[in-house]
């Protein structure tokens, strides 16, 4: 089993109620440097994760373009790129539910895809830059070319054709979504959560 993670970070029906509704920012290239927060520093504070300090959650931004849609993880701390620290970005359907885990320091990314509280896809996704995808970055100034502070923000980028494929191109989507991060030993089958954001409706078009 190499990730199944939910089982550990989160039970399958437990994201909670998604009170907030915020919308992914449109754009032309989700790659680029860019600003949306869908969950403010004010609704996620810091301070308040256990372990490593680079687990300490402070915001999401969400963006989306006509094939991928990009989670950024906003940290209190910049990554040692060492430490045993795993993000999850996890969303919710109708009929389905996904959860996405990035390990930066092994640079491994993983999916899991449950229907009816089963697991029925449990693999390592291939980092593709034109699909599933997840780095390190930084924050930059206003003129998003300046770097204000570096390997403070998670990237996890969602290829849409392979994960959403059943709502047609330009269908409004709405799904749950909730942010974890964690400290693991070895794999992500022993990760414990370190923050969580709360639980949020994020609109986007497929």
């Amino acid at each position: 089993m190499r990730f199944a993670l939910a089982l550990l970070f989160c039970a399958v029906t437990n994201l909670g109620a998604a009170e907030l509704v915020r919308t992914a920012k449109e754009v032309q290239d989700v790659t680029l440097p860019d600003s949306n927060p869908v969950i403010t520093a004010a609704e996620e504070p810091a301070g308040d994760q256990t372990g490593a300090a680079e687990c300490d959650i402070t915001g999401i931004d969400a963006f989306n373009d006509a094939n991928r849609l990009r989670i950024t993880i906003r940290l209190a701390d910049s990554m040692s790129m060492k430490d045993k620290v795993c993000y999850v970005f996890q969303i919710k359907g109708r009929d389905f539910e996904d959860g996405y885990g990035y390990m930066p320091a092994a640079n491994k990314f993983y999916y899991t895809r449950w229907q009816n509280g089963q697991v029925v896809k449990d693999q390592e996704l291939e980092m593709n830059p034109n699909a599933d995808f997840a780095r390190v970055g930084n924050v930059f100034m206003p003129d998003n070319k300046t770097i204000r502070k570096a390997n403070c923000v998670v990237h996890l980028f969602i290829d849409k054709d392979a994960h959403l494929s059943k709502v047609g191109k330009g269908t409004a989507q709405s799904l749950e979504v909730k942010c974890y991060s964690g400290n693991y030993t070895k794999s992500l089958g022993d990760a414990k959560v370190a923050d969580e954001t709360v639980c949020f409706k994020l609109n986007f078009t497929r």
